[in-house]
């Protein structure tokens, strides 16, 4: 009888981890989900009672051994990989689980570069991998062709060379190698003699690309074209990208991010991207596929190519200038920051010294500043609310903002103070700090909503979650700062973004587009405070 309870027993748990694990899964995947979330909390707590009677029952009957006694849960081995972090208000920033990726290696049946499955990504493009910075901020001359590419004037070449494109790309071509390929070549090359060094560089085993644009130190351009739409063009071009650097100017890689313009054309779809190399290959998509079909009355989606073609003749003429001269000695003076994929704004030896990265999640980075011996943080970001964050800091509320510099139309760094370690954010707070310090928080943030930002002005925050709350006990005083202020403006006049994470509770009139307002701060942290505490059962 005993054997059959257990027999019972051992069927309940096996049954229990597997609807843990399912649950697991749905719950790293939407994080901020409270139905799922609340479901993996009560299949988890299930689990735990079950290996418990389980235990208990085997010792009972006798029959518990160090080979049949269950052990205590692990989670699948492919989990361990999983990146836990919290998602930002956004929503952009999601959990991943590493998956196999193309790596390109060399065939040596067809003596071409081909595809081979890998278990982490070889290019850091988006997928698959940890946030990464923009490539924009690796090398200004992509921030200045995404500038260019949507209000230049198209010149008469790029108009020429686009009404030419367009006119081969209608055709069905039998093969790519004799047919697809020579014609699109001989299209690009043309259009690039003006600037020089356009050739079919070897590569390998005498493997080429399809289109390069070389400078006497470094890599302009490459482009690759394939006659389908399908993913080997791109991978295939970063191939030829990592070899041609590293055969041709391998002492380049430590004075550069070794940035190179990357053209893929697939049928007829063409696309331009970036290429740069940090601590890892970045590659990053600056326009969408274009079509290359002569639509008729869809003239402006070429007047659009042309003027990206005309943005990046400019920009690979800039380039091409910048890789005529060796590296300067203040570029070798910078060799870890390159390797270490330190965006260029804060290579500035005069402002940035000690440069490190402090949350690659969130592009902060931890620097000393030179003047002042203080170590401060240094932050990335597309919006950014100056004026409140500069406001709640005079008042004690926030840490102190020094700058704010705009690099280009969607980027600017903020530099602040760089709060000690015995700050706090809410999110990682005990359930008993927690509920001790709410009082505290709610009391800060009435007197935060009160500081003036103009003249009969306050200032909304638009983000009063936990991770945005930093707290220090002294004493049996919680101190209080709000950070990130990415999304901070005049409250009744500023709007929020237009994306914002589903997956979080946001409170009543706060959605994409709404006017951000005092009250959507105070009810947002209220629902924080309350979800928090209520998992912490509290």
């Amino acid at each position: 009888m005993a054997h059959q309870t257990l027999q019972g027993a051992q069927a309940r748990l096996e049954q229990l981890q597997r609807q843990c694990d399912e649950a697991f899964v749905a719950y790293e995947a939407h994080p901020y989900n409270d139905l799922k979330k609340a479901r993996y909390a009560e299949l988890k707590s299930s689990l735990h009672k079950a290996e418990d009677v389980v235990q208990s029952l085997a010792t009972a009957a006798g029959a518990a051994s160090a080979a049949d006694t269950p052990k205590k849960r692990r989670l699948p081995s492919s989990y361990a990989y999983r990146r836990k972090k919290l998602p930002s208000a956004s929503g952009m920033n999601l959990t991943i689980m590493r998956q196999q990726q193309g790596a390109m290696t060399y065939n040596d049946n067809t003596q071409q570069p081909c595809l081979q499955a890998v278990d982490s990504p070889l290019y850091l493009n988006y997928r698959c991998n940890a946030y990464q910075v923009t490539i924009k901020l690796l090398h200004p001359i992509f921030g200045k062709f995404e500038h260019l590419a949507g209000t230049v004037q198209p010149t008469a070449a790029s108009l020429q060379f686009v009404q030419t494109i367009c006119a081969q790309a209608k055709y069905y071509y039998a093969s790519e190698e004799k047919d697809y390929q020579p014609v699109m070549r001989t299209l690009w090359k043309d259009l690039l003699l003006q600037l020089g060094g356009v050739s079919r560089p070897a590569v390998g085993r005498n493997s080429v690309p399809n289109l390069a644009l070389a400078a006497p130190y470094g890599l302009v351009l490459i482009a690759e074209f394939k006659i389908g739409l399908d993913d080997e063009a791109q991978p295939e071009a970063l191939w030829y990208y990592e070899q041609l650097w590293e055969e041709t100017w391998p002492h380049k890689l430590n004075q550069s991010f070794a940035a190179t313009f990357v053209v893929v054309m697939m049928g007829a779809g063409v696309r331009i991207g970036a290429a740069a190399w940090g601590e890892k290959i970045y590659y990053e998509a600056l326009t969408p596929v274009m079509n290359l079909l002569p639509l008729w009355g869809q003239e402006s989606a070429l007047l659009r190519l042309a003027q990206q073609v005309t943005a990046l003749l400019s920009c690979l003429a800039e380039l091409y200038d910048e890789y005529k001269i060796p590296a300067s000695m203040a570029q070798s003076e910078r060799v870890g920051l390159f390797g270490d994929g330190i965006p260029t704004a804060l290579h500035d030896m005069h402002r940035f010294q000690n440069v490190s990265c402090y949350a690659a999640d969130h592009a902060l980075y931890s620097y000393t500043d030179p003047a002042s011996g203080q170590t401060r943080l240094a932050k990335f970001t597309g919006r950014y609310g100056t004026a409140v964050h500069a406001a709640w800091a005079s008042a004690g509320l926030a840490p102190a903002v020094f700058d704010v510099t705009e690099l280009h139309p969607h980027s600017c760094l903020v530099t602040m103070e760089l709060l000690p370690e015995s700050w706090r954010v809410l999110s990682n707070l005990s359930g008993p700090e927690l509920l001790e310090s709410k009082p505290f928080v709610l009391q800060a943030l009435l007197q935060a909503h009160s500081v003036a930002i103009t003249m009969g002005t306050t200032g909304a925050h638009g983000d009063m979650r936990l991770p945005n709350v930093a707290v220090r006990l002294e004493g049996q005083q919680w101190h209080v700062r709000f950070l990130d202020f990415d999304w901070a403006g005049v409250a009744g006049k500023h709007m929020y973004p237009p994306f914002m994470n589903p997956e979080i509770k946001w409170p009543s009139g706060a959605h994409a587009y709404a006017v951000m307002l005092l009250e959507h701060d105070a009810a947002l942290l209220q629902l924080q405070f309350d979800l928090a505490l209520h998992y912490a059962g509290l």
